[in-house]
């Protein structure tokens, strides 16, 4: 039975107790020619909107001193959902809890606190609660270690659903915590996006 660089890297990782990675940039073909290897995920484009809206909301002082850090997982989560087929969906709802969390008020009951996060996350967004539910759907299974496929089409709006998230987010922050405009930010409306919380 074949295994993969990466299972063998992992495996290396494992015995000795360090963190090991391979990253392949270019690899000989048999008949010569070099091929290059990259995470892009054909379909994902760039976003439109400008870096310096989302450095600023990471790197200036915001009324929550969590900020940087829930969003930075956010974004380092998005990552992992390109870079890991059979984890994206895990990772693209982890980036969505990421930005959930900055909705959380201690003030609330542990009971209540989750709950009340993702509807402030709603409210401020213009989300509505089914056009999470296909991301509950792919990530809760991979979050449990089940085996679960994802197509290439079911990873791209994952992905994508992680990205308008954080997008949101950073114009919601950009704009004084204030909730979006839905005139600019049209609600995003169960099935057209995907789904859960």
């Amino acid at each position: 039975m074949a295994i993969s660089i990466e299972q063998f890297v992992d495996a290396a990782s494992y015995m000795r107790g360090v963190a090991l990675t391979v990253d392949l940039h270019a690899v000989i073909e048999p008949d010569g020619k070099l091929a290059t290897i990259g995470s892009q995920i054909k379909g994902l484009s760039a976003l439109d909107h400008d870096m310096d809206s989302l450095l600023a909301v990471l790197t200036r002082p915001q009324p929550n001193p969590h900020t940087a850090y829930h969003l930075g997982r956010a974004i380092a989560n998005v990552r992992e959902a390109i870079r890991s087929p059979w984890d994206t969906g895990l990772f693209a709802y982890r980036a969505v809890e990421s930005v959930r969390q900055l909705f959380v008020d201690k003030a609330d009951s542990k009971k209540t606190r989750e709950k009340k996060s993702w509807e402030r996350l709603r409210n401020a967004l213009k989300v509505e609660r089914g056009w999470f539910d296909d991301l509950l759907d792919w990530g809760e299974p991979q979050r449990h270690s089940e085996p679960m496929h994802m197509s290439g089409d079911e990873r791209l709006r994952a992905i994508g659903m992680a990205r308008m998230v954080i997008s949101r987010f950073v114009a919601y922050a950009s704009g004084g915590l204030q909730p979006l405009d839905e005139a600019s930010f049209p609600a995003l409306i169960g099935g057209t996006g995907g789904g859960a919380p």
